[in-house]
């Protein structure tokens, strides 16, 4: 998810476009106004139109808030507007993952899904600080097509070496590009905006974010929906690979239970355990057929690489259903689908800025590790590891112990989980709704990370924004969504006998 660039000038006074003035809205008056005007034209052109509707800025603040008169930086900020003529005067405020992805790139992606959330209301976009056009901590080098088939121990030095040239490059202080700094920002663009009250809609990382704001400022928070729960209680890092462990055993068992899968690939998990001990002990050398370019890419294949692209395909709920097939043809010694399916995820845009992910987990999720992870049995901690070598030398910022503990607050929160996701699985959320008094929070059957695009679940993201009731949602609608039929062979979800699935 490559970022929009916004008109570096300042063109109109608007407050919102086409609403009225900040009184005919019922918002409060802002000590100054954010100077909105066009936005430049999408390099994809599947946005123009969201981004021809859309009004654009650049706020400045302190880069130290101890030190509002000090270094100033920019933040790059998008107003969508509601379909409506009239919007309600609560706006969502959309937080992006990561950490390190641009809400400006990702929103209109995420609202041209969840359109009906804009009917009502503006969507309100700002790159977090050191992400997008937000002083960005990206620390670009280029790649090639290649780079996706890295073994891991030569993509962690690889990125640790990135970080670490880059560092004295950056026009910034990165132990200043913390969550709890970051929703401050957050905070000045609403105030900026002239809004009193706001809805928060964060994904992933940006649920994060999202509790964060919701501590500091709660008297301003309407409600929150939360997609894959990354509360700051929890330690993301340490569970990562038990985590996928669950992930990948939950999926050796769904094939099982499924007669069509179960009689094309009966014994799945344990040709993977032989296949992943095979190639620690002999990696082999192999041709990939490049999917795009058809150009073929000598790779060296080790369980490192095939635990890394497993990992990666558990994320997705359409393309984890090919990965039996993936793995069956790759424990014959054909890894070209596993390979392809491993493609999917390569960005050779750096549309995460590393810095800035290095920047949050180095003051947050590493100071309470110490390096330490909870055993697994498949994967090795390849984003732990990364951390351990990048905080050794990376600034690190300031961050109180209450930080890390549950946020705790009566304002309605939807919590939304994937019930196969690999990396903020539901006991992170349970974990969450402990302390959020009026919470409710759904499980997706059949999905991995990020549940808020599927099936019914965007109908009941609008009923509970529209009455913040969130026990009453009718969310029976859910018990519909299932896992889709694995593929048993590359004619689709069947097996080459004929049997279908039940």
């Amino acid at each position: 998810m490559k970022f929009p660039i916004l008109v570096p000038g300042l063109i109109s006074l608007l407050l919102l476009t086409g609403c009225g003035t900040a009184a005919e809205r019922g918002v409060v008056a802002p000590a100054e106004t954010i100077l909105l005007g066009p936005c430049e034209r999408p390099d994809d052109p599947a946005l123009v139109r969201v981004f021809s509707e859309a009004q654009c800025a650049l706020l400045k603040v302190a880069e130290n808030p101890k030190q509002p008169d000090g270094r100033q930086i920019e933040l790059a900020v998008m107003v969508l507007p509601a379909i409506a003529r009239v919007a309600k005067p609560d706006p969502i405020f959309y937080l992006a993952g990561g950490p390190g992805q641009s809400a400006i790139t990702s929103g209109p992606v995420v609202f041209s899904a969840l359109l009906e959330l804009r009917r009502q209301r503006e969507v309100i976009l700002v790159d977090q600080r050191g992400t997008g056009r937000s002083n960005n901590l990206s620390c670009v080098v280029a790649e090639t097509p290649e780079d996706f088939t890295l073994s891991s121990a030569t993509a962690l030095a690889r990125e640790v070496n990135k970080l670490k040239d880059c560092l004295p490059t950056l026009d910034a202080d990165p132990a200043l590009y913390t969550t709890s700094i970051a929703v401050g920002d957050l905070d000045l663009v609403r105030r900026a905006l002239g809004y009193e009250q706001i809805n928060l809609l964060g994904i992933s990382y940006g649920t994060r974010a999202a509790l964060v704001y919701l501590r500091q400022f709660s008297g301003h928070v309407r409600s929150l929906i939360l997609d894959g729960v990354a509360p700051p209680s929890v330690n993301i890092l340490a569970g990562a690979s038990a985590d996928t462990d669950t992930a990948l055993d939950r999926l050796f068992v769904d094939c099982q239970s499924s007669s069509a899968c179960a009689q094309a690939f009966p014994d799945l998990r344990d040709h993977f355990i032989a296949l992943t001990q095979r190639l620690t002990d002999n990696p082999v050398e192999a041709e990939f057929r490049h999917p795009r370019t058809g150009a073929s890419i000598p790779v060296t294949i080790d369980q490192a690489l095939v635990a890394r692209l497993v990992r990666q395909v558990l994320y997705h709920r359409t393309l984890s259903t090919l990965l039996p097939l993936a793995l069956s043809q790759a424990n014959q010694g054909d890894y070209q689908a596993l390979l392809t399916l491993g493609y999917q995820f390569h960005d050779d845009s750096d549309s995460i800025s590393t810095g800035m992910m290095a920047s949050v987990f180095c003051a947050e999720d590493m100071t309470q590790t110490s390096g330490s992870t909870r055993a697994s049995q498949y994967f090795a901690n390849s984003m732990n590891e990364l951390m351990v070598e990048v905080c050794q030398f990376w600034p690190r910022g300031e961050v109180a112990a209450e930080y890390f503990q549950a946020v705790s607050s009566d304002v309605p929160v939807l919590l939304l989980s994937g019930e196969l996701d690999p990396v903020t699985p539901p006991k992170y959320a349970e974990q969450a709704a402990q302390t959020l008094a009026n919470s409710r929070h759904l499980i997706v059957q059949g999905v991995g990370h990020n549940a808020g695009f599927t099936g019914c679940v965007p109908d009941l993201m609008v009923e509970f924004m529209e009455q913040l009731a969130p026990q009453n949602l009718a969310a029976s609608c859910l018990d519909l969504i299932r896992r889709p039929p694995f593929f048993t062979s590359a004619a689709g979800p069947q097996s080459q006998l004929g049997v279908t699935d039940d």
